[in-house]
């Protein structure tokens, strides 16, 4: 059946659905991209977080269990380093058993300096993994409760870092560093981050640290460097 329509008109048709479709992309891009609302946010003291989290506490104990056992190994060989100096005294200096006695007494040493490097090591090593695997999880528990409590952003409180009192050029820097310079108390959620990780929603155990079992304790320690 032949159109009754006129070229120019069915031109005109094709131009205007052209453009219907065009408006229509536009509208959908413009709703995907249009603002939902205002953005939720809140800051955290993350140094006080970390101080009062009971996966702290207890990691810092199984930190000091690691210490203490590694100061013991350090202890034996160094008594039996000892031993091997005393008996030393006992031989004629160019004997043979004063020189046999020497060569024990020298590896000795070496064995002593060397587990004493050895357990500094591994003791900077199992705090630098506890104090990242507490970082995770502090990060992951933040997303937890902003995720319940509809917050969009959540951001690190550095309004609680002083400036301390040095050249110009590195307080420069330490002011340049920061990165919020006023927030309202009503903000932070620090104290709200820490009950729920200390409570039942909350992770409920340090990370392990070599050679220690995971649990809950209360109070912080310090765990000193083998000596």
């Amino acid at each position: 059946m032949r159109s009754n329509w006129h070229p120019a008109a069915r031109l005109g048709l094709t131009a205007l659905l052209v453009l219907a479709v065009l408006a229509g992309s536009e509208a959908l891009a413009y709703r995907a991209f249009a603002p939902a609302g205002p953005t939720t946010v809140a800051t955290v003291d993350l140094q006080t977080v970390y101080g009062q989290l009971n996966i702290r506490a207890a990691a810092d104990a199984a930190l000091l269990k690691t210490a203490q056992d590694l100061q013991a190994q350090v202890d034996a060989k160094r008594k039996a380093l000892e031993a091997l100096n005393a008996d030393l005294s006992a031989y004629q200096p160019g004997s043979a058993q004063f020189k046999e006695a020497e060569k024990k007494t020298l590896t000795a040493a070496t064995e002593v300096k060397a587990l004493r490097a050895y357990a500094e090591q591994k003791l900077e090593r199992e705090k630098s993994r506890v104090l990242r695997d507490i970082y995770v999880q502090i990060k992951k528990s933040i997303g937890q409760y902003a995720k319940a409590h509809k917050i969009d952003l959540v951001l690190l409180d550095d309004t609680v870092a002083k400036i301390e009192e040095t050249t110009e050029k590195q307080t420069l820097q330490q002011i340049s560093a920061l990165r919020i310079l006023y927030r309202d108390d009503l903000l932070d959620i620090t104290d709200d981050v820490i009950a729920f990780m200390n409570g039942p929603g909350g992770p409920a155990t340090a990370p392990a640290t070599a050679g220690s079992t995971p649990g809950s304790h209360s109070g912080t320690t310090t765990a000193p460097a083998p000596h």
